[in-house]
């Protein structure tokens, strides 16, 4: 049965990641060119393969920059003691004057706590976080983000896995010839007032959502029409129309 994994590597199983890893180093600078030098990486679930590249981002940016890392992946879903743990660093001699999150629940949490603690973002203190959602650039202060493709991971996890459908109904010697190799796909960063930018107008998490609802069922449809048939675009030519990098 063909299979085609999404935001996690599977040894000899292909499959579209994202560059967790790049996005995150990223983010981290742009905290660092607006001139943050105390920037806190908040996070949980430090053992997936998605948290832990984003952490190695942070970490090697901040190397980079010269600046000191402080990661604490102890965030926990309970709002009181995630906001006893805030209050504890935002109180401390050396409170963070940034705070980069890896988990947008994360992000709406902390976010939450902020405005509780009445801490003025991005004042005192900015904030950005990791993936877009709903709301993020409408709130005020509207929260800063790294996007990820949602639509793009989709489209691409739909046409690779229905590549290997084709392949599979030719034959073993045809299936061995598919490339095992992950898509990974680039992240953006959106600029918006929480760590220091002007907002900018972006498309909201729900639209891509729905993007890629559609996208999926549009493929779907093609393939049942067409049989999987020669129209199939290889993948290596998804690569180039796409912009991806292997």
């Amino acid at each position: 049965m063909p299979i085609v994994t999404i935001d996690r590597p599977v040894p000899d199983c292909p499959g579209v990641l994202t560059d967790n890893y790049a996005a995150a180093r990223k983010a981290a600078a742009h905290l660092v060119a607006h001139g943050y030098r105390c920037i806190l990486c908040y996070t949980r679930e430090p053992h997936l393969h998605t948290i832990h590249e984003r952490t190695r981002g942070y970490s090697d940016e901040m190397e980079q920059a010269g600046i000191a890392a402080r990661i604490d992946a102890s965030f926990n879903e309970n709002a009181v003691d995630a906001e006893v743990t805030l209050a504890k660093y935002l109180r401390s001699p050396s409170a963070p004057d940034a705070i980069f999150i890896l988990k947008n629940s994360a992000t709406i949490a902390t976010f939450q706590i902020l405005q509780r603690l009445r801490i003025a973002v991005p004042g005192k203190v900015a904030l950005l976080g990791f993936d877009d959602f709903l709301l993020a650039g409408t709130v005020k202060p509207s929260i800063s983000v790294v996007q990820q493709s949602i639509y793009e991971v989709g489209r691409t996890a739909a046409e690779l896995l229905f590549e290997r459908l084709q392949r599979a109904r030719i034959g073993p010697r045809a299936r061995t010839q598919l490339k095992v190799k992950p898509i990974i796909l680039q992240c953006t960063i959106v600029p918006r007032a929480s760590c220091g930018c002007r907002a900018l107008q972006s498309a909201a998490p729900g639209e891509h959502a729905s993007r890629l609802s559609e996208e999926i069922a549009a493929t779907v449809l093609r393939t049942s029409r067409n049989q999987v048939s020669s129209s199939s675009r290889p993948v290596s030519r998804l690569y180039k129309q796409s912009g991806l990098c292997a």
